[in-house]
């Protein structure tokens, strides 16, 4: 019972925090989950369909932040024919290169790995056309933000650190009594 409230208030954090990637309508979902290729240009779709949080590392596409995604989503992208990379920006980062041809579409998923000194990390696998599909149904199209914004390991292991402090803060009150979680939420 102690640790059913904290993981309550966890999920439901994390699912207010899914405002932070913008989602595409669902009518522009239904149509990027044709799968139609573009005749003039390849398309790409980068997907994830784990767990990941509300919100996802940087994804560049030939080295321009694209978007970010969460967990259950996908980016989409027509790209002109050629050579063209995606990386994810966290941890070590990752990095796929690829030659597009008009007409085709390609799948990367983009796999949760785990952690490593204190950043998430994230793999590039380029998969099949029925796997990457399959992956994508699963989600929701997640729209490009196309800023850049400010995903340096610093920031994300600042991020972290917060999170981590909120967990143990939900984690003490209810074990420890408001006394302790006073004394805690008290401490700079």
């Amino acid at each position: 019972m102690i640790f059913k409230l904290p993981m309550v208030a966890l999920v439901v954090l994390d699912l207010a925090g899914c405002v932070l990637v913008p989602i595409g309508d669902s009518a522009t979902d239904a149509e990027r989950k044709n799968f139609s290729a573009p005749t003039e240009v390849a398309g790409v779709y980068i997907y994830v369909d784990q767990w990941i949080g509300s919100r996802g590392p940087d994804v560049a596409i030939d080295g321009e932040v694209f978007g970010q995604n969460a967990s259950l989503t996908y980016l989409h992208a027509e790209l002109s024919p050629g050579k063209h990379s995606v990386t994810v920006r966290a941890g070590d980062g990752d990095t796929i290169e690829f030659e597009a041809e008009a007409g085709k579409n390609y799948y990367i998923w983009q796999e949760d790995v785990g952690w490593s000194r204190l950043f998430p990390r994230f793999k590039l696998h380029r998969v099949s056309e029925s796997e990457g599909q399959k992956g994508i149904k699963m989600g929701r199209l997640a729209l490009p933000t196309h800023q850049a914004a400010d995903r340096s390991p610093e920031t994300i292991a600042g991020a972290t650190a917060l999170g981590t402090t909120a967990l143990l803060i939900l984690l003490l009150v209810p074990a420890v009594g408001g006394a302790a979680a006073a004394a805690i939420l008290a401490f700079p």
